[in-house]
């Protein structure tokens, strides 16, 4: 990744408000203010909280030419209230 890229993800989401939905040891950051960013997931372990990467990337997606800009595509994982492997 550059620099460049950095800073235009710095810049999407630098003094954007949002909300933290946390449930046990998962929590997801939901921006408020834009709806333009995509939500972040993360998970809490013996180091504290950190990001799930991983579940970002298979969870959501991003949407060109409609109302909405993301999409939510989780199934059966943690994140799903209610499926067999959450928390």
């Amino acid at each position: 990744m550059t620099p460049g890229y950095f800073e235009d993800i710095l810049f999407d989401e630098f003094r954007k408000k949002s909300v933290m939905l946390v449930r046990d040891d998962l929590a997801m950051q939901v921006f408020t203010s834009t709806p333009l960013v995509s939500p972040h997931f993360y998970v809490r372990g013996p180091d504290g909280w950190q990001m799930d990467i991983q579940a970002e990337v298979a969870n959501t997606g991003n949407i060109a030419g409609g109302e909405f800009t993301w999409t939510y595509r989780g199934r059966d994982d943690r994140y799903m209230p209610g499926s067999p492997t959450s928390c």
